[in-house]
C-alpha cells in the first residue's frame, strides 16, 4: 500500500515516457495497460494530480518489486496559478502569507511561465532589490522542470 499522505492522484508512464491509464484508490494502485507487455513502470504520486475514480482492474500484479524511490520537493504549476490569482485578488493577504513586511511591495517574474503574472507597476523613485532563483515546478503531466524566477522587492 502507498502512504495515505501522498493520496491525490497518480500518473503512470512506461519507460518510453508514454502515459498509461491508472488510478489510485484506497491505497491501491491499478494500472490499465491494454498491451500488458510492460515489465517496468514509472509511477508519479502527488496530491496535486487529479484523483480519478475508475472501476478496479480484473487482474492483479503479484510478486512485484519497487525500484528506487525518489522524493522531490517541488511547487505545482497549479499552486503558482493560485498564487497569481491571490496576487491580483488579495494582495495584502498574500504578502502576509509570504511574510513580506507591510512597508514593502513585491513582484515575482517567471521566465518560463508568461501566463503567471505577479507584477504591478513599480514607482520610478524607489530602490528595487531583485534576486533570481531556480524553482522545481511540477506540471500536471508529472514532469518536473527547473524554472527561473526573479523576486523583486521595493
Amino acid at each position: 500500500p502507498f502512504p495515505t499522505n501522498l493520496f491525490g492522484g497518480s500518473i503512470v508512464k512506461d519507460l518510453a515516457g508514454n502515459e498509461v491509464p491508472s488510478s489510485l484508490n484506497n491505497e491501491r494502485l491499478s494500472i490499465f495497460d491494454s498491451q500488458d507487455i510492460q515489465d517496468y513502470y514509472k509511477i508519479f504520486i502527488s496530491p496535486e494530480f487529479p484523483a480519478e475514480i475508475t472501476d478496479p482492474c480484473d487482474s492483479e500484479y503479484k510478486n512485484f518489486l519497487l525500484g528506487g524511490i525518489v522524493e522531490k520537493r517541488a511547487v505545482s504549476y497549479q499552486k503558482l496559478q493560485n498564487i497569481s490569482s491571490d496576487y491580483e485578488e488579495d494582495y495584502s493577504s498574500l504578502k502576509e502569507e509570504l511574510k513580506i513586511p507591510d512597508v514593502f511591495d513585491f513582484a515575482i517574474v517567471f521566465e518560463d511561465f508568461p501566463k503567471i503574472k505577479l507584477e504591478k507597476s513599480i514607482p520610478d523613485v524607489v530602490e528595487i532589490i531583485a534576486k533570481s532563483h531556480v524553482l522545481e515546478v511540477l506540471k500536471e503531466n508529472g514532469t518536473i522542470i527547473n524554472s527561473k524566477f526573479t523576486l523583486k522587492v521595493w
